[in-house]
């Protein structure tokens, strides 16, 4: 195959695969694309969140007070230690991204692995992702044009 015609392949894959919200590496191909508040790990193959609370890792202080690292993103809240009641900014803390839920034991955001739940809604293969999921198709098989359903 001529390095015209992979890029080439290789482009449409990367298509496809941002068409189903993924926006980390697809498997077996160079292709990686981390979404903001991630970077590419030292294996260059998966994405790993940035603790932006890391003054080395991250922007520097970004918060006044108390910074939470989140999957994906950071939290700032004021005064964390308080007995008094939360405020907005420690009520966000429960919230998680697309594609995660707030573990409260823990504290943290957990990946939702979508394809437990009725295959994700794909029609054949699910994988998941950290916080997403995609669909695929048995070889000899191509998607319908609802990009889940395969013929």
């Amino acid at each position: 195959m001529g390095k015209e015609k992979a890029l080439k392949v290789l482009s449409a894959k990367a298509l496809i695969f941002h068409l189903f919200f993924i926006d980390f590496c697809v498997a077996g191909t160079a292709f990686c694309d981390c979404p903001d508040g991630w970077k590419l790990g030292d294996d260059a193959k998966n994405c790993q969140d940035i603790n932006e609370c890391d003054e080395t890792e991250g922007e520097g202080r970004v918060c006044a007070y108390e910074c939470v690292n989140t999957i994906g993103s950071y939290q700032c809240v004021e005064n964390l230690n308080s007995n008094e009641p939360p405020e907005d900014t420690q009520i966000l803390m429960t919230t998680c991204p697309v594609g995660f839920t707030f573990n409260s034991a823990t504290r943290e955001c957990e990946d939702v692995d979508e394809c437990r739940e009725d295959n994700g809604g794909c029609h054949q293969k699910c994988t998941n992702t950290m916080g997403s999921f995609y669909c695929s198709c048995q070889p000899n098989f191509i998607f319908a044009d609802d990009k889940i359903t395969c013929r």
